[in-house]
């Protein structure tokens, strides 16, 4: 958005080489040339520039300062846990292997603004790389020491196999160095032509890696890491093959790996919870592009939307937890905000059967939890975090698949035993499928949550006991047969008038309690609500070892009724606080009411469920 004047002001920082990307943009001078003097400061790029932008004067520099001698100073590696055993030439030119490289060398390739894949298949910058006496032997060590830890293997040993098989690597790159057959049937009719031409020319054994030489030729033409996306975006045309699809999610998927492309697709947010977001959403294909995008973040969500680009979500979701695991905060507006944010975005992760980014995501997601709900300075304990995810999840498939990849994250090491309770009590609920899913959900869509939560189940980290026991209750949900006539969607029980009067005309049930009673307890199983007559009754939440008051309800309110309504665990504790008189509202009278509403105004009865669902989310994440 610009200012009155019609102007913006993007931050750009140089990597080396002139090699400028955008990192930010401001409606004000002042507050951008703020930010470019930080970055100097930093001492991370070669230079930092405010370019201003305006309806009426165009495109000028405002600001412009350089480091000197940056393209002097020596690259550092990055330390990596882990690194794939290659133990094949074409071992060394697979994803996971480039993505390692990646990541050792994140600051060298930066600099050159190329992915690993691009100087794999140059010569020249190989032929650099071995010269650069400092970095290379330390690259090839931390890979080495990668890729053996956890075998009986040396890392010495390993690295000498590397010595060699960079040299191979450098030796091909040679002999195909004016092959470029490849990229130009890439450019002119596409991944699929690619992908034919190579296997006609080259035979099945060796079309991969001339395919992956084309690629490199093809992301040399983008000049950073947004164009090198945008190039590739270009590549997904509707109906394209498989195999294209899984070669594009690589190749993103490699480019993305590293945070600077990230934030060059994100072109500054105003801070890490909407970046985050944005993340979340990219995956789902469901992010609104602003008019005027200054990434190709329109086109990026479009393709996320359109194929399965698995690799891909996983990296980005691999982003989000790793902030999520962190303690850096989400907002730049306080404990209140970052509460907050952090509920929507749990909303936002949820899926039909857990929560989208795997185990690491889980457990990142607990961790955060410790920090956002916590009452003053002292962090929720981890089952108190786990419980307060677990009332934010809508549905009890939801709660399932969270709890079964929290008991595989790092985080729950030491708390298997309370995530496998927490698992035991919420199976036991289930009692029908409609008790699995959102009200109202089709066959179909119970299916689907089914066989997600079965994919869940597949690592073998988990007690075949728990599997088999999980599988068996999965199973004998599916096979309960359907009443003669019944179809996918719910079947309706007819309430008569006479029914419904006589319902009416029943003497409610009368309740007396004493100061002190607690009615029911958060997480309980709610079979009945109330009506207070007289006295007052507090409702609160126990956050860690305190209680947090959320409201104090008297005459002529009701409490309890959302649990009657969608069938889930209360969402707090309700004690009496002066000796009350209440009304009792059971369960089947008042799904008899809700039963009325769907036989006389659907829209209502799914709008109230909309709306409790709603609630839910709301009061547990204190939006």
């Amino acid at each position: 958005m610009a200012t009155l004047a019609g102007k913006t002001y993007e931050v750009q920082v140089d990597h080396g080489g002139g090699h400028w990307v955008v990192v930010d943009v401001h409606e004000t001078r002042s507050v951008s040339i703020e930010q470019a003097q930080e970055i100097l400061e930093d001492g991370r790029y070669g230079g930092v520039r405010v370019v201003a932008e305006g309806e009426r004067t165009g495109v000028e520099t405002v600001f412009e300062e350089f480091v000197e001698g940056f393209d002097d100073k020596p690259v550092t590696i990055v330390s990596i846990d882990k690194a794939p055993l290659c133990s094949t030439f074409g071992d060394f030119f697979e994803l996971e292997s480039r993505r390692a490289v990646g990541r050792v060398l994140r600051n060298h390739l930066e600099r050159l603004g190329r992915s690993a894949l691009e100087v794999m298949y140059d010569s020249g910058q190989i032929r650099a790389l071995e010269n650069n006496d400092s970095l290379f032997p330390q690259a090839v060590q931390q890979i080495a020491g990668a890729q053996s830890r956890g075998t009986d293997i040396k890392p010495s040993l390993r690295a000498d196999e590397l010595y060699k098989a960079i040299d191979q690597i450098r030796k091909k790159a040679v002999s195909v160095a004016k092959d470029d057959t490849g990229y130009q049937v890439l450019k002119s009719k596409g991944i699929d032509a690619l992908i034919k031409a190579m296997n006609d020319n080259h035979g099945a054994d060796e079309a991969l890696y001339f395919i992956r030489l084309a690629l490199a030729r093809y992301l040399g033409d983008g000049g950073d890491w947004n164009s090198k996306i945008e190039l590739m975006i270009d590549l997904a045309v509707k109906g394209i093959s498989s195999e294209g699809v899984s070669l594009i999610d690589e190749v993103m998927a490699e480019i993305l790996d590293g945070l600077p492309a990230v934030r060059e697709v994100l072109a500054g947010q105003p801070d890490a919870a909407t970046a985050n977001r944005i993340l979340i959403l990219l995956c789902m294909g469901r992010v609104k592009a602003p008019p005027n995008a200054l990434s190709c973040i329109g086109a990026f969500t479009d393709v996320m939307g359109r194929l399965a680009l698995p690799i891909s979500q996983s990296v980005l979701n691999g982003h989000v937890s790793s902030f999520l695991g962190g303690i850096r905060p989400l907002t730049k507006e306080g404990y209140e905000a970052d509460r907050k944010a952090f509920g929507i975005m749990v909303r936002d992760l949820v899926d039909i059967a857990g929560i989208q980014g795997g185990p690491n995501m889980c457990g990142a997601v607990t961790q955060r939890a410790r920090i956002a709900f916590s009452a003053g300075n002292e962090n929720l304990t981890f089952s108190d975090a786990m419980a307060r995810i677990i009332n934010l999840l809508p549905h009890r498939a939801a709660r399932i698949g969270y709890l079964v990849e929290l008991s595989l994250s790092g985080v729950s090491r030491e708390n298997k035993g309370i995530v496998l309770a927490a698992l035991s009590r919420t199976v036991k609920q289930l009692t029908s499928l409609a008790a699995l899913v959102p009200t109202g959900s089709s066959r179909a869509v119970t299916e689907s949550a089914i066989q997600g939560l079965k994919q869940r189940l597949m690592s073998d980290d988990i007690p075949q006991e728990w599997r088999d026991a999980l599988s068996k209750t999965f199973e004998s949900l599916l096979s309960k047969p359907k009443s003669e006539g019944s179809s996918d969607k719910p079947s309706a029980v007819i309430i008569t008038d006479e029914e419904y009067n006589a319902m009416l005309t029943e003497k409610p049930k009368q309740k007396k309690a004493s100061k002190g009673e607690v009615l029911f307890e958060e997480g309980d199983l709610g079979d009945e609500a109330y009506l207070i007559q007289e006295g007052e009754i507090e409702i609160f939440q126990r956050i860690g070892n305190t209680e947090q008051v959320i409201a104090t309800l008297g005459k002529g309110e009701i409490i309890g009724e959302m649990s009657l309504i969608d069938n889930q665990p209360r969402m707090a504790s309700a004690r009496v606080l002066d000796n009350s008189k209440l009304m009792v509202i059971t369960q089947k009278s008042l799904q008899m009411r809700l039963q009325k509403l769907q036989q006389d105004d659907r829209v209502m009865r799914r709008l109230l469920d909309v709306l409790v669902n709603r609630l839910r989310g709301d009061a547990q994440a204190g939006v």
